[in-house]
């Protein structure tokens, strides 16, 4: 049985990847022909350092999507800063700008709001609880207005006082009012 699918920016995360690559092998490229100054292994340095946090952020990505906005400004910020280390052949500056970007605009199932969210997700309306996966999470139903009987437990089938949304033995939620 696998798990439920749970979306990921894979487009931002393999152009960030590949333009990681590319930054630390021209930062060690300027590391091999200028080991002799000092310039140059402070530029070499400077790419290959770029590039291990770009595919750092490219693992994040990978990793914790619903934080891509964060790891997409990482990706942006050392992808313009590995121009001073070449910038990946400038391949990888554009690469990593693009997936950066990407990462940076990317919103799960495009956009639109789903009723299978990825597990871990916080449930509205109970602050303390996360939806556990892989099945749809329950349907919130709001308390009964003041004057209606109160919902009724699925299982147990207690009532509960209007305000009630979790039953009190099992922590459950009360689904459908009370017929």
């Amino acid at each position: 049985m696998t798990g439920p699918v749970v979306p990921r920016p894979d487009t931002a995360i393999a152009l960030s990847l590949v333009a990681g690559i590319l930054m630390i092998i021209s930062g060690f490229f300027i590391l091999n022909v200028g080991m002799f100054s000092l310039i140059g292994s402070v530029f070499g340095w400077v790419g290959i350092v770029s590039g291990i946090l770009v595919i750092v952020g490219a693992a994040s990505l990978q990793a914790r999507p619903d934080q891509s906005s964060h790891w997409g400004v990482i990706i942006l910020i050392f992808s313009i800063l590995s121009l001073f280390g070449a910038g990946g052949f400038i391949a990888g500056l554009i690469l990593g700008i693009i997936g950066g970007a990407m990462a940076m605009s990317w919103k799960p199932f495009g956009g639109y709001p789903t009723p299978y969210p990825y597990p871990g997700y916080p449930v509205p309306g109970y602050p303390y609880t996360v939806y556990p996966g892989p099945y749809p999470m329950p349907p919130v139903v709001p308390p009964s207005p003041p004057g209606v009987p109160g919902i009724v437990a699925p299982s147990a089938g207690e009532r509960a006082p209007s305000a009630a949304r979790h039953r009190p033995r099992c922590a459950g939620r009360w689904l459908w009012p009370a017929p």
